[in-house]
Order: structure tokens, then sequence, then C-alpha cells
């Protein structure tokens, strides 16, 4: 942590260029895409996440109904 404080104190200009989007050609900035993801991508996406996410928990959820029901 300390080196990375060192490089950050010896080149200020381009830590600020970096954090805040400086002028220079390889600061970072945040900008729309040129050409954005279209609607169906993002729609799959978010399905396959979603079921990514539900399934584990709906399969959780049926073992924790057997267990108790067992007991």
């Amino acid at each position: 942590m300390a080196r990375l404080a060192l490089i950050g104190c010896r080149h200020a200009d381009q830590v600020r260029g970096t954090l805040r989007g400086g002028p220079g050609r390889d600061d970072w900035k945040l900008l729309p895409k040129e050409r954005p993801l279209s609607a169906p991508y993002l729609l799959g996406l978010g399905v396959v996440i979603g079921a990514g996410v539900a399934l584990p928990y709906a399969e959780e959820l049926r073992r924790c109904v057997r267990a108790q029901r067992a007991s």
C-alpha cells in the first residue's frame, strides 16, 4: 500500500487525470458506447443472470422444506 501511495505522490497529475477524467488522450472518462448493446442481448443476459441466481435459491428452499417435513 505504501508503494502505491509513493507512486501516487510522484505522479499526482496522472492520478488526478485517472480519477477525474482529465484532458489527456489516455485519461479515463465515462462515455456512452458508440454502438449500444441490443435489447434482445440484454434481455438474454438478464435471463441467464436471473436463472443463475434464482435456481440455487429455489433448490435450497426445496431442500429446507423437505428437511422440515422429515423432522
